[in-house]
């Protein structure tokens, strides 16, 4: 996963990346610290594995609820929901 510090005003496409020059480049780490967001790296490709993850993960904070979001390029309103997904950093 690659987290950058996006340009204030990005133009087109905002699925490429946006980078402010020079690049600023953020570690997991440094994003939870700033934003409070905590990513967790799950096998996709393997169901069983993702599920066990994402369970342990609810278990360790306690959760009761989740939300994934599976984007496809042919989608209804891509565009829209690309923008909705999209994070900012100040």
């Amino acid at each position: 996963m690659k987290i950058w510090h996006m340009e204030q005003y990005p133009l087109g496409d905002r699925r490429l990346p946006h980078h402010v020059y020079p690049p600023k480049l953020y570690t997991s780490e440094q994003l939870q610290t700033l934003t409070g967001i905590i990513s967790y790296k799950v096998d996709v490709d393997d169901a069983n594995a993702m599920k066990k993850r994402i369970s342990r993960v609810k278990a360790d904070r306690k959760l009761t609820s989740s939300d994934i979001f599976t984007l496809h390029e042919n989608m209804n309103e891509f565009e829209q929901k690309v923008k909705f997904q999209t994070l900012e950093m100040k």
